[in-house]
This record gives structure tokens, sequence and C-alpha cells, in this order.
């Protein structure tokens, strides 16, 4: 299923409410999926107000499993390796400071996941399962 979402906040707390209507799976799963979307949204709202083209969301479900495509067409930002590379990401949540929380949550949420710049469409694409 592919999804149109407008860089605006009304747009993407209906796309949100709406996706969790529109699938029939178990409630945890659902609250996982929809978690990790509000997440990597909020993230493009805040930090990709360069480009207001939408961000496009590709959900697909195969065995209970949510398998997501999430483009955004901004300057490259690889979350994967920020990530692994930020110094105020821990491995113990206690120790976290504020900012990066929502991405380490994610990535305590999402399994099979990968990045890839599209320079000629400055897009950011991030497949991931939840």
């Amino acid at each position: 299923m592919k999804f149109i979402v407008p860089k605006n906040r009304t747009e993407i707390l209906a796309f949100l409410n709406s996706i969790e209507n529109k699938f029939e799976l178990e409630r945890t799963k659902k609250a996982n999926l929809r978690f990790v979307l509000e997440e990597l949204l909020t993230n493009s709202l805040i930090h990709s107000q360069s480009n207001s083209l939408p961000l496009e969301i590709y959900i697909d479900i195969i065995n209970e499993d949510f398998f997501i495509e999430y483009n955004d067409y901004s300057e490259i930002f690889d979350i994967f390796s920020h990530y692994s590379e930020n110094q105020n990401l821990c491995t113990d949540i206690d120790d976290m400071q504020e900012g990066g929380l929502g991405i380490f949550l994610i990535f305590n949420l999402i399994k099979n996941y990968e990045f890839h710049y599209d320079y000629k469409q400055f897009k950011n694409t991030m497949k991931f399962n939840v």
C-alpha cells in the first residue's frame, strides 16, 4: 500500500490515525508501527524543512510483519549511521541524554533495515520490518 504524506502536522496526525484503523493485526504490532512512523515523520518534519515535498511510505504485511519503505525527499541523512556513530546513544536507556531517544527506541523495534540515498532524486530511502 502506498501513502503520500504531506510534511505538516495535521496531515501526519491524520495519516497515523488512519493506519491504526486500516490494519487488522495485533494491538502491540500496530502500536509499534505507529511509534516508529511517528518518530520518523516527526524527524522529517523538523529536520528536512528545506524541502516540502511529501513523504512516500509503502507498507506491506506478510505473515503479520510490517514491511516498510520510507522515502523522504531531502538532504542526505543516514539514520542508521547516525544511530551507530552518535555518542549520545548508549546501550543503556538510563544513561541516555535528551535528544536521540526516539532513534534509540526505533532501532529497538525494527529489524532487517537498510538505507539508500538517491543523489539524482535527492531522496532518503529506508527499508525495514516491524
